[in-house]
């Protein structure tokens, strides 16, 4: 699993102008299974992401929801219940342990809605610590894009 996390985190620094629909067809191309794109594409900003937020104290639940194919809401699950969780989000702290540079970390994380809400927030006056988020909205369903 661990060759389609590097690949799927090198195309999201190449690309990372590109809409999530373009990363993903870039990833099937190069032989990741649609499904499996769609999870990596999801996944691995909010692990860079809450890997940056953590150090802040801005407490994010461990918890998402699925827009449905007739545009309802799944039940809240857990993200650890999507099996490429555990090695996206070890992955994600290894390279921030490692090093990975400042504008290679952003490439990634500055992709997730927490991101962009936390800096909004913390623009606006708010500090870390009191920034609280509710579980994660993913849009596409469970095959991906459409």
């Amino acid at each position: 699993m661990n060759s389609e996390i590097v690949t799927a985190v090198a195309l999201l620094r190449e690309l990372r102008t590109e809409r999530d629909a373009v990363v993903h067809a870039a990833l099937v191309s190069n032989g990741i299974e649609p499904r499996t794109a769609a999870r990596l594409i999801e996944l691995l900003p909010v692990a860079y992401c809450r890997s940056i937020l953590a150090n802040l104290g801005i407490q994010c639940p461990d918890e998402f929801r699925r827009r449905l194919p007739d545009g309802a809401l799944s039940q809240a699950r857990p993200l650890s219940s999507e099996p490429l969780w555990n090695d996206i989000l070890a992955f994600s702290r290894m390279e921030i342990a490692g090093g990975v540079s400042r504008n290679d970390l952003l490439a990634i994380a500055g992709r997730s809605s927490e991101f962009d809400a936390a800096n909004q927030l913390m623009n606006k006056g708010a500090l870390p610590k009191d920034i609280r988020f509710t579980a994660l909205l993913f849009p596409w369903p469970e095959e991906g894009p459409e």
